[in-house]
């Protein structure tokens, strides 16, 4: 299983206009979304981006789309609630997509062995015989309906990595649990499909499971 240290979770909305100025410092206080105490000096207020961090989430407000991504795993459920507040308190906001997010690193290089090479090669494709070298990396998309109007798409890839000024190979699994929505009763399907994180987030588990 990869180690929850190298996971990274979010949820997007995407709209045809957000208007970041109303997501004030105030706004967020008085409805009870952010208390005082909780705003880390990274936090930016301004009319094109708004950026609330907290110690369990940050905030991202653009004209185009709202970004919340979770700092810790296990409290996703509180600031989710908080998410729902912000729909049922903007119903007019044109909302167009949503993707609820799970990207997980793993290491490329497992004992020696090209651990991209180990699950993604396919020595019986000739497009694939063209790429064994041996610096050669691999990855795979795949895509599925999960139930009626989401659907699952999973982008495998290698990626550098770096953290504390040192670069290491990894392999990246981006899951994104994808919604389109319709203009007429966004809003009402957005609070239908937040609840189920959980589920996508259990699928998610299943499927890494599946790499041994």
């Amino acid at each position: 299983m990869i180690p929850a240290e190298n996971s990274i979770k979010n949820i997007v909305l995407i709209a045809n206009s957000f208007n970041p100025s109303i997501f004030s410092h105030h706004w967020l206080v008085s409805n009870d979304l952010v208390k005082e105490e909780e705003f880390l000096p990274q936090s930016i207020f301004t009319n094109q981006l708004v950026q609330v961090v907290t110690n369990h989430m940050v905030l991202l407000v653009l004209p185009d789309q709202l970004i919340i991504r979770f700092n810790k795993t296990g409290i996703e459920k509180e600031s989710i609630i908080k998410l729902q507040k912000i729909i049922e308190l903007l119903p007019h906001i044109p909302y167009s997509m949503m993707g609820m997010n799970f990207v997980h690193l793993m290491d490329d290089d497992i004992n020696g062995q090209s651990t991209s090479r180990k699950y993604f090669y396919n020595s019986s494709q000739p497009l694939f015989k063209l790429f064994d070298t041996e610096d050669a990396k691999f990855g795979v998309y795949l895509s599925r309906n999960i139930k009626d109007g989401v659907r699952l798409k999973l982008d495998i890839k290698p990626v550098d990595f770096i953290a504390d000024g040192t670069t290491s190979s990894k392999i990246q699994f981006s899951f994104n649990y994808h919604v389109q929505l319709e203009l007429e009763g966004a809003n009402k399907r957005i609070i239908e499909i937040l609840p189920q994180w959980d589920e996508f987030d259990k699928i998610t588990n299943e499927t890494l499971a599946e790499l041994k």
